[in-house]
């Protein structure tokens, strides 16, 4: 639907106005007085003084043009079709009523976005409440170019590939916000999206374990963010950052074995103290925080850099593992 055919002059953006009552088809035996539905109220979001088609949900109605809304879905085309064909069917300003099983505030959001271009755009960050709306609804009525777009964003916030985790381009989707980790756990696990639940749960190590049990996620999500967060931890620090700890140098050739003895130091006490602890270098480039020559001599920082980045891909093939998925391939 183009911006020219809908004019922004067109959305009512009011307060919320009481609207009549409207009948719902009655039954055979139904009394008279039993027709009447709760009474409704104008979305004051979707509102065209020009549509043709009443939606309500719940309590909700949206009066929205129903031929472009059939251009982008087929379910809807079909639904659309199906009414018009029906004889019992209540009216609203002499618009026939659709009548869905929707949450209102998801509709408001895809609504919006099929109608006005300007509310989603594809060059601009959105923000998760708005994908995870558009995201079920296009997944339902088979809207496909939203449906492509919103897993876009997702597997971009959240990848598969431990490439595009180190080029450390986040928020550019979806913004960084507290919580988006669970909202995208949560999300996942609705669409079956599980392609972006291995590097959201590991993200839930930024998260206080008193807000990972908080109940947001199923008991059992918070179960295996818990465990897999500990299994993590333990892999990477074997194999990534080993080294650190061991009383030989990483380089049989170490040209400055104090410098070096030092340098192991300064890198176990940053990891350490650094909040909200060793997740934060798990994904981490490894020259951003390990610099020589001033840490190490170039035959220790050249072993440590081949041990440190061999480890990190280790670790990230077994990372959907440490919370009870499929490996990658898989996913």
């Amino acid at each position: 639907m183009s911006e020219e055919s809908l004019p922004s002059s067109n959305i009512q953006i009011t307060q919320m106005s009481q609207s009549r009552p409207i009948k719902r088809p009655r039954t055979k035996d139904e009394p008279e007085e039993l027709q009447l539905s709760p009474p409704t109220h104008h979305s004051p979001e979707v509102w065209f003084e020009d549509g043709n088609v009443i939606i309500q949900a719940a309590t909700t109605i949206f009066r929205i043009h129903g031929g472009s809304l059939s251009i982008y879905s087929p379910i809807f085309k079909e639904k659309l079709e199906e009414l018009r064909g029906s004889e019992n069917v209540g009216h609203v300003d002499g618009c026939p009523v659709l009548y869905l099983d929707d949450r209102a505030e998801d509709l408001v959001h895809l609504l919006k976005a099929l109608s006005d271009r300007r509310y989603y755009r594809e060059s601009e960050p959105q923000n998760i409440q708005t994908i995870s709306s558009i995201l079920r609804l296009a997944i339902k009525y088979d809207i496909e170019y939203l449906k492509a777009d919103a897993m876009a964003r997702l597997t971009h916030e959240f990848p598969s590939m431990l490439a595009d985790v180190l080029t450390g381009e986040f928020g550019k989707c979806i913004p960084r916000t507290p919580g988006l980790a669970f909202d995208t756990i949560k999300l996942a696990r609705e669409t079956n999206l599980l392609i972006v639940l291995p590097y959201a749960f590991h993200e839930c190590g930024r998260i206080s374990r008193s807000e990972i049990i908080s109940g947001f996620l199923s008991p059992q999500d918070q179960v295996l963010c818990l465990s897999g967060l500990i299994g993590f931890s333990t892999a990477f620090s074997v194999n990534a950052f080993g080294w650190l700890s061991e009383t030989k140098h990483p380089s049989v050739s170490c040209s400055d074995p104090r410098n070096c003895r030092n340098g192991r130091l300064l890198v176990a006490t940053k990891i350490a103290n650094t909040e909200p602890g060793p997740i934060s270098f798990t994904f981490a480039v490894w020259r951003n925080y390990v610099k020589p020559p001033k840490m190490f001599c170039a035959g220790c920082f050249a072993v440590a850099t081949e041990v440190h980045n061999s480890g990190q891909k280790h670790v990230w093939d077994l990372l959907p593992s440490f919370y009870g998925l499929p490996d990658w391939q898989t996913l």
